[in-house]
């Protein structure tokens, strides 16, 4: 269920980030799909300008018809921290080192076809 922002004039006091997160919360969580044989998991970035949250889509794809891709890797903070993305339109929390790196990776103007070897 998403809050209308109208609901937010009441509140002066909280920032935009706040009111994103209350909207994000009460958002349903994305639930894991298990990957067919032979298949590979790709993450379709939303294009974004820099204030908007993470949008994209995850692609169930056969591994040997895999259009080109980027593939991602990095390095996985022990910190505890997360960061919230959008995925097929649900919630779903991935460590911030995850969520810093889909930030950076997404363009302005056009979507980034991305494999990525876990978001959590």
């Amino acid at each position: 269920m998403l809050i209308q922002l109208g609901v937010f004039y009441r509140w002066p006091t909280l920032r935009s980030w706040q009111i994103i997160n209350i909207i994000w919360d009460t958002e349903p969580e994305y639930k894991y799909k298990k990957l067919r044989a032979g298949h590979i998991c790709l993450l379709l970035l939303h294009w974004r300008n820099h204030i908007d949250a993470v949008t994209c889509t995850l692609l169930d794809v056969e591994s040997k018809a895999a259009p080109l891709y980027v593939a991602i890797s990095y390095m996985w903070s022990d910190t505890p921290e997360t960061g919230d993305i959008r995925v097929n339109g649900f919630r779903l929390r991935v460590r911030k080192s995850a969520h810093m790196v889909l930030e950076n990776q997404s363009l302005m103007w056009t979507p980034r076809l991305l494999w990525i070897d876990s978001t959590h």
